[in-house]
């Protein structure tokens, strides 16, 4: 499993928590509901003519631009919805991945070396 599953898994771990004390159900009542809430969520994508959508947990917060702008300059598609934990984890798998192939942060950047290589980035 890579670093986007485990993040996607952990991700659904913490909706399920959050709904069985926020309603105070059983761990098979919050599955239920978060079953349901997941389909929701994708029939509404699809009706609105959009991709998957992930909602953020209550409390964490949503990545920043520069964040996602600094994701695509690394030829990573972040997913709407994405935390600021979960960008800065792909900032950092894109950025090994970079230098496992043997090259700088800025050269990992497929292609887009004419845009300003010290972007600051936002990492938690």
């Amino acid at each position: 499993m890579d670093k986007l599953e485990k993040g996607r898994v952990a991700h659904y771990f913490r909706l399920l928590e959050h709904i069985r004390m926020k309603y105070k159900v059983g761990e098979e009542t919050a599955l239920a509901l978060l079953h349901e809430v997941a389909e929701d969520l994708r029939v509404q994508a699809e009706q609105e003519g959009r991709g998957p959508v992930r909602e953020t947990v209550e409390g964490e917060e949503p990545a920043t631009d520069r964040q996602l702008q600094y994701l695509k300059r690394l030829g990573v598609m972040p997913e709407k919805g994405l935390s600021k934990q979960e960008a800065s984890g792909l900032i950092d798998e894109a950025l090994e991945k970079g230098a496992s192939k043997g090259q700088s942060p800025e050269m990992s950047q497929a292609g887009n070396l004419d845009k300003s290589p010290d972007v600051e980035v936002e990492k938690i």
